[in-house]
């Protein structure tokens, strides 16, 4: 079979989108560069729109204006003019194989965990043992792809790294030595890490002499406002400012990121700055750990963990210890090992 047009779902979070990148990468150059086509919701569209490997970015804002079977015939009459030889879903949900089955396309490959698993003619097993990028592309066996890289990544253009430049002139943020980037959002309650300790853990950053940036979307805004108001030294919040490619662009220049187990953790590592992510309801076994080895997690041990898949808005036993153990000392000597005090 001769596959000259392939389309990819992945409608999840931004976490999600980066770590199908080198599914879309492999499925590209692995399979003679047949066209590549995804389909992602709008919160995302910025990582992939400048992603080489991508042909056509099909939008589907199935949380808004394309909620519903309405949305999804409106979609599905969109893809069924583009005549796919393939449709790839890493994206688990009954939708997105309902999706791929109207599409029309003769091979259609998702995991056997699907809720709609009997909707695809390959069923790949979903191994919960192993890395989210390895799934990912495990459903390019068919097609015994060679592969030789399994770096996530994003990129930002020169538009990206300019609005980062002047960013940085505007609040006379200095890059040598590198700014330390913090992160403190989530969508999900229980992964958040105390704002009193992100609070601390800024102070005792500026007492080692180091600028911080503050890094985040609207929802973010207003906790990273609170944890910079009345600090003395040269920290800055840009939560709601900056898109995610800008973001990607913010960390490539700072020396280490530290946050939780949220999308602008795959970001950073996105672009190869380390990480420091912590985890409390999830664990790095789930498999969305910050890929690659110049990365750490910190976490603390109990036996009600992991509490769920994605976290939750509320802890199950009511006293939020997985993050709450975790103290800003303690955070603060791993960003020691990436940095030198300058104070």
């Amino acid at each position: 079979m001769q596959i000259k047009k392939i389309l990819i779902i992945q409608t999840a979070f931004i976490g999600d989108v980066i770590l199908t990148t080198p599914l879309i990468r492999w499925a590209k150059s692995g399979l003679n560069y047949p066209q590549i086509h995804v389909v992602v919701i709008p919160s995302t569209r910025n990582v992939v729109e400048t992603n080489p490997f991508v042909d056509k970015i099909i939008i589907y804002d199935k949380r808004g204006k394309d909620k519903g079977l309405t949305g999804i015939i409106k979609l599905v009459r969109q893809l069924n003019k583009e005549h796919y030889s393939a449709v790839i879903s890493p994206h688990r949900s009954l939708r997105s194989a309902l999706i791929a089955r109207l599409t029309g396309a003769k091979k259609r490959i998702g995991f056997n965990t699907s809720s709609g698993a009997f909707l695809y003619t390959d069923k790949i097993y979903y191994d919960p043992h192993i890395y989210e990028i390895d799934r990912n592309l495990s459903l390019l066996k068919f097609a015994h792809v060679e592969i030789t890289d399994r770096h996530p990544f994003v990129f930002p253009d020169h538009d990206d790294e300019n609005a980062i430049t002047d960013v940085f002139s505007e609040f006379n943020i200095k890059t040598t030595p590198a700014p330390v980037a913090v992160a403190p959002g989530s969508v999900w309650f229980t992964k958040k890490w105390p704002e009193k300790y992100y609070r601390d853990l800024v102070k005792m950053l500026l007492a080692q002499g180091r600028e911080v940036i503050l890094t985040g979307g609207m929802a973010d805004k207003e906790c990273c406002e609170r944890i910079v108001d009345g600090l003395d030294g040269p920290v800055v919040s840009l939560a709601g400012r900056l898109t995610l490619r800008q973001s990607a662009a913010l960390y490539k220049k700072c020396a280490v990121l530290v946050c939780n187990d949220s999308g602008a953790m795959h970001l950073a590592v996105a672009v190869k700055t380390p990480v420091i992510a912590l985890f409390g309801p999830t664990i790095p076994a789930f498999g969305f750990a910050p890929f690659g080895e110049r990365n750490t997690v910190l976490e603390h041990q109990l036996t009600c963990r992991p509490c769920g898949i994605h976290g939750g808005n509320k802890c199950p036993i009511g006293t939020h210890e997985c993050m709450q153990a975790i103290h800003p000392s303690q955070v603060l000597q791993s960003v020691l090992q990436y940095i030198k005090p300058e104070a």
